[in-house]
């Protein structure tokens, strides 16, 4: 059986890194899809890290 080249239903490929979400508040934490998704912390909605000024903390 072959290895698949891309994670399950996405067109993300498997050798992507993961994707950092980060929040206004300062919250950061793991995508594998980076899917935008409600900060755990605060309740507002996260963005790649690329597309925000945050603070430093993470939470893996």
């Amino acid at each position: 059986m072959a290895k698949p080249l891309n994670y399950p239903d996405s067109q993300v490929k498997i050798t992507t890194p993961f994707f950092v979400l980060a929040c206004r508040c300062g919250l950061r934490m793991w995508s594998l899809l980076g899917e935008i998704t409600p900060c755990p912390k605060c309740g507002r909605i996260m963005q790649q890290e690329d597309q925000i000024h945050v603070g430093t903390e993470i939470h893996i």
